[in-house]
């Protein structure tokens, strides 16, 4: 658990958001979309732990970096109703949603299995979207390009690579 409490404290220091070529957290503009879909660009973990701000797809890359080299088997997940990046990583044959930017969720919650991990997260999306859970499709994805932009990387997870995952309701 050491590992685990290292890594939560590590992130704790990171910003959420992106900062354009000013230095500017692009989540300070009032037309972010626009801005994101041009400026975003996915950034290794050595850069994240430099800039000390990132979205959930870096941190959840930084997270991924930390515990596989910890040993821990990791998963990792694209939510695309909100264009979000969630990790799984597994001890003990228990799983372990490490989660820091779902505001509402954020920390680590244990599950027995994958699958009762991807429901649990899959019902949390569809309350905080006001939608049903069948309409929150989730992507399994196993890497990534760092310097890829927001559109090669949720659309390489989405058309080409990623595995949609059929949960049980």
């Amino acid at each position: 658990m050491d590992n685990i409490q290292k890594i939560m404290d590590i992130m704790e220091q990171i910003e959420y958001g992106f900062l354009d070529n000013n230095g500017n957290n692009i989540f300070d503009n009032v037309d972010l979309e626009y801005t994101f879909n041009k400026v975003y660009y996915i950034m290794s973990p050595e850069e994240l732990l430099n800039k000390k701000i990132g979205v959930c797809w870096d941190q959840v890359e930084l997270a991924r970096y930390w515990l596989t080299t910890h040993g821990y088997m990791v998963y990792t997940f694209f939510v695309k109703i909100r264009n979000h990046t969630i990790m799984i990583y597994e001890s003990n044959n228990k799983f372990y949603w490490f989660e820091r930017t779902f505001k509402p969720l954020n920390g680590i919650r244990e599950f027995s299995s994958l699958n009762a991990a991807l429901k649990f997260i899959r019902k949390a999306e569809a309350i905080v979207n006001k939608v049903e859970p069948s309409e929150v499709d989730i992507f399994k994805y196993d890497e990534v390009v760092f310097g890829s932009g927001f559109y090669t990387f949720r659309d390489r997870i989405i058309q080409d690579d990623g595995k949609k995952l059929i949960l049980n309701k």
